[in-house]
């Protein structure tokens, strides 16, 4: 008796783990059969049997008595249904464990985002670079002819930003020292004025809207991690040092192109 249990579970078991789910039916009762098997009913035209994909539409077919499981002894009616219904809320509390996994997922996700913005230059540059209201102007005071300005060079230690003077927007002191960091000059910052792939002018410095793309630079090289190992995208240490390589080559790359253009426009 024992070993006949023991085979009907198995059986029961193979049948309920390989949707979709066909069995037997009467033509009289094709239309209430196709209706209970619900938005995943299917069609076995080779068999000719009714189907479904649906563990909650499987229970209500074997109950109904119209429809019968095909495989499934008829005395095994009662252990079928309680094996559907265990079936089903394994198959309920499975997709809810990956929705919470997926949830968590994201909540890191973010949360390591959240964390690189802190720590990229972009933190330094939103709400800190706006336009000076110009003051009133005064009567000039005579006083002695001032020194020439020094050549603009990143060779010596970063000057602070109200040492500068510019039209536009001023820079503030972390965002000269920042690009003094990356080894960008004084004149690959003023040829960075011309580069429309920078974005917007108006509200940021010529060392904010370089600073600006270093934060997308950042943003690409977790992604790139990411693609080459899933598990590095949460890698804060990893994904910084990939955003370092990937700004200190692009500002490389500016000083390159602010030499040649200087050479062109002396040729």
């Amino acid at each position: 008796m024992r070993t006949r249990i023991a085979m009907a579970d198995e059986i029961i078991r193979n049948y309920l783990d390989r949707p979709p789910y066909y069995g037997r039916s009467g033509y009289q009762h094709v239309t209430a059969v196709k209706a209970l098997c619900g938005p995943t009913c299917t069609w076995d035209p080779v068999r000719k049997l009714w189907g479904t994909k649906c563990t909650e539409a499987l229970q209500d077919l074997a109950g109904s008595g119209k429809w019968h499981p095909i495989g499934i002894e008829y005395e095994w009616k009662g252990q079928f249904l309680k094996a559907a219904q265990e079936h089903r809320a394994l198959a309920q509390a499975q997709w809810m464990a990956e929705e919470e996994a997926k949830k968590k997922q994201k909540a890191e996700a973010d949360a390591a985002a959240a964390a690189l913005r802190r720590r990229s230059p972009a933190s330094w540059i939103i709400g800190s670079s706006v336009p000076k209201k110009s003051k009133a102007a005064v009567a000039p005071v005579p006083t002695a002819p001032a020194a020439p300005p020094p050549v603009p060079s990143h060779n010596h230690p970063a000057q602070k930003a109200n040492e500068k003077t510019r039209e536009g927007v001023e820079p503030t002191e972390a965002e000269v020292n920042e690009c003094a960091r990356l080894g960008i000059t004084d004149e690959a910052i003023a040829f960075s004025d011309a580069l429309n792939e920078l974005g917007p002018r108006g509200t940021l410095s010529n060392e904010g809207r370089v600073l600006r793309w270093c934060t997308v630079l950042a943003s690409d090289a977790r992604y790139e991690v990411g693609k080459r190992c899933y598990e590095d995208y949460f890698n804060e240490e990893m994904c910084l040092m990939a955003a370092e390589e990937k700004q200190l080559e692009w500002a490389s790359r500016l000083n390159e192109q602010a030499i040649a253009h200087a050479k062109a426009a002396l040729a």
